[in-house]
């Protein structure tokens, strides 16, 4: 597939002042809604089916290019047949092996789960580089969804907010009450009461209450 063009980006830059500061950040809101609404154009359904795979690849495409604008290679030189990290302030060396997040993303999943056993370090540091950019996609993703989320319900009426009686009120917090010492009791805390002793203290309240 041939690689589509890209628009010229901001340019990092460090604010001269509070107002600069303020209206780069301003600037930047208004970039990120203009990109958002025109993935909701180009897949109007997004909200109800999730982005298609080829729009998912698309976007990551573009994030994949930020992302390694802004981390720099990982440089290593192998030891014993293992991977030692160069440090910064070291010139490249023969030999060196490098890493980034072109050579991470370029495994399909079955050769980078296939490498866990052929080569543990080599997984490590890609597998390292693949999650921190798999978070990466997902916090720009989340801020677009959030952006198209809110424009979809512009116009709209708003839910109303579920009132609970009291008795209501009382009924749900206890529930919590009970999910909550489950998963402390499954975490070993001696101090939860079991399931039978919680439920009697919760029958004499209600009794209390009559």
């Amino acid at each position: 597939m041939a690689t589509k063009p890209i628009s010229p980006a901001m340019v990092s830059f460090v604010p001269k002042n509070l107002r600069d500061a303020a209206y780069q950040a301003a600037h930047a809101g208004q970039s990120l809604r203009q990109c958002a609404l025109f993935v909701r154009d180009t897949q109007p359904d997004v909200l109800e089916k999730g982005l298609t795979d080829a729009n998912k690849t698309e976007l990551y495409s573009g994030w994949q290019l930020k992302y390694r604008e802004d981390h720099a290679d990982q440089r290593f030189v192998i030891r014993e047949n293992r991977l030692i990290p160069l440090a910064d302030n070291v010139a490249d060396q023969e030999g060196m092996v490098v890493f980034n997040v072109d050579v991470a993303m370029m495994l399909t999943q079955q050769a980078f789960s296939k490498l866990k056993s052929e080569d543990p370090d080599r997984h490590a540091v890609i597998g390292k580089i693949r999650t921190k950019f798999q978070g990466y996609c997902s916090n720009r993703w989340n801020d677009m969804l959030h952006i198209i989320k809110e424009t979809d319900a512009e116009g709209k009426p708003k839910k109303g907010r579920r009132v609970l009686d009291f008795t209501a009120k009382l009924a749900e917090v206890f529930e919590n009450l009970k999910t909550e010492r489950k998963n402390k009791q499954a975490k070993g805390d001696t101090t939860v009461p079991s399931a039978e002793v919680f439920q009697s203290a919760i029958d004499a309240f209600y009794d209390k209450m009559k």
